[in-house]
């Protein structure tokens, strides 16, 4: 395998879509590319570009560490504290869950080979004025936030 970045980047994907707080039933759209014109949700996770430099891990392998690059967004509607304070909760409540998932499982249900060591390797917090639809004033609050792995390939 010339890389682990195709299968761990749909396995994550994957897995995150299973998690209690962040299935399509509870509202929030995964993605494993950047969203279409159009395709925006009110809650979703975007799992965007990877760097994953390798070198050398012996004779026969490679250890590789992917960065992959990743947005959270969610928009409530209204223009007050309120719907401010709401957007930044809801959003700050699933980069927890995307935290804790990834703590439980390292692996995320055995994308990622080992030896793993996944984490979020860092996050930026972003607040903006947004359109909820049909002109109605809406607030939104994006994480770009990392997702780091570790990978001994062949």
């Amino acid at each position: 395998m010339p890389t682990s970045v195709p299968a761990a980047k749909a396995g994550i994907r994957d897995y995150l879509r299973t998690i209690d707080g962040l299935r399509p039933t509870d509202g929030v759209t995964v993605r494993g590319a950047p969203v279409a014109l159009g395709g925006a949700t009110d809650k979703q996770i975007v799992l965007g570009d990877v760097i994953a430099p390798q070198e050398r891990a012996g004779l026969s392998r490679k250890a590789e560490t992917p960065t992959m690059t990743c947005w959270l967004r969610v928009t409530r509607p209204g223009a007050d504290d309120v719907a401010e304070d709401a957007a930044r909760e809801d959003a700050a409540g699933l980069l927890a869950l995307v935290q804790a998932a990834i703590t439980t499982d390292p692996t995320c249900a055995g994308a990622i080979p080992p030896p793993g060591r996944t984490m979020i390797g860092e996050s930026e917090l972003q607040e903006y004025p947004t359109d909820a639809g049909e002109g109605t004033a809406g607030r939104g609050v994006q994480y770009r936030f990392t997702i780091t792995w570790e990978s001994h390939i062949l």
